[in-house]
């Protein structure tokens, strides 16, 4: 059970995850799991089986959402989700046999793939004064980084 002043910064945390979620499509890795752990108090598995279990219901109703407005690709939502719960099994076994840190210095990896990113991006616009379309491309696969 959280402390009384906890309980309105998780309130708040969901908040804005479930915000992101609806809008962008992230959420549990990119809020949640991060102020879980700044929170303290729960070990870095705890953490990640905590913010899991807690975007199932912002997911769903996202889902729900997005499929009512006919925005959703079912066959190749399978796919992935397939791969997914493949790569999440391996992940999750992996996360909970690592040696302390581990996940953790795993985890920067999404963002420092963005920071390439955004470095390809900002050095072209600044030199060309526009992005190409490689540049525009490479700088849309940060968009996908939210799967990591």
């Amino acid at each position: 059970m959280p402390a009384p002043g906890r309980s309105l910064f998780y309130a708040a945390t969901g908040a804005l995850a479930g915000c992101a979620t609806g809008l962008l499509g992230i959420g549990g890795g990119t809020v949640v799991t991060p102020m879980l752990a700044a929170a303290g108090g729960l070990l870095q598995p705890a953490v990640l089986g905590t913010a899991l279990l807690a975007m199932l219901p912002p997911s769903a109703v996202a889902l729900a959402g997005h499929a009512r407005l006919g925005n959703v690709d079912w066959r190749l939502a399978a796919g992935l989700a397939a791969g997914a719960a493949g790569g999440s099994f391996v992940g999750s076994f992996g996360a909970v046999h690592a040696p302390p840190g581990a996940p953790r210095a795993l985890g920067r990896f999404p963002d420092d793939i963005q920071s390439y990113q955004q470095t390809i991006h900002y050095r072209e616009v600044r030199k060309t004064g526009s992005c190409s379309e490689r540049c525009a491309s490479i700088t849309s696969l940060a968009d996908t980084s939210k799967f990591f």
